[in-house]
């Protein structure tokens, strides 16, 4: 995964242009099912004031940690994770999932978001890198065709979907109706979208996945 996520559209730097990363000052990013962490290394050198955790299986973890930069030991490190169970990382300003939904049907996905809920304080951001369908008729034939053919394949290879826009809105609605979903950009050159969800804390009125 470390490899096929570097390819052309896929690369980091669209993850670290494409958010507003600077307006968390000295906060902490928990990048969950991170691989190899070659996004948040390029966040942390991008970003002196940030700090990185990044989770993954136990032996991904082992080897990550031998190949992180000595100049950013202090600021990003490594947690063993699985996230199908609770978040232990509580209170982080953004928990950031790229490329992890897509592969995993709705019931799937809906456990992985409502795992982060127990961490989540007021105002903490999920940030979710992900491809979003186009809608038909607004791309070229051939974009649209191998949109289609990829949300084919998650099907057939893990009885998931690529989503649209809708689907997206509609998980984190699922997942808990107090997310709040601001939006979405998809950078110059990026395959993924990065979309925005804020949780506005536990007394927030449900449904506000629309406001």
């Amino acid at each position: 995964m470390t490899w096929f996520s570097t390819g052309p559209g896929l690369e980091a730097i669209h993850v670290v242009g494409g958010f507003a990363w600077d307006s968390i000052g000295k906060g902490t990013i928990v990048d969950v099912g991170g691989s190899h962490g070659s996004v948040s290394i390029a966040l942390a050198q991008s970003f002196p004031s940030l700090h990185c955790i990044v989770q993954d299986q136990a032996d991904v973890v082992k080897v990550a940690q031998t190949n992180l930069p000595p100049d950013l030991a202090t600021r990003v490190a490594f947690m063993q994770h699985d996230f199908f169970t609770e978040q232990p990382v509580k209170g982080a300003d953004v928990y950031l999932l790229r490329w992890i939904l897509h592969d995993w049907s709705d019931a799937y996905a809906i456990r992985i978001l409502r795992a982060l809920i127990p961490a989540l304080k007021q105002g903490s951001k999920v940030v979710v890198c992900e491809h979003i369908l186009p809608e038909p008729g607004t791309v070229s034939k051939y974009q649209e065709r191998a949109s289609r053919s990829f949300d084919l394949a998650m099907l057939e290879f893990h009885n998931a979907k690529e989503r649209d826009i809708d689907d997206w809105i509609n998980l984190f609605g699922t997942a808990d109706p107090r997310f709040r979903f601001l939006g979405f950009k998809q950078p110059p050159g990026s395959s993924l979208a990065i979309m925005e969800v804020d949780w506005p804390g536990d007394n927030a009125k449900a449904n506000s996945i629309c406001n």
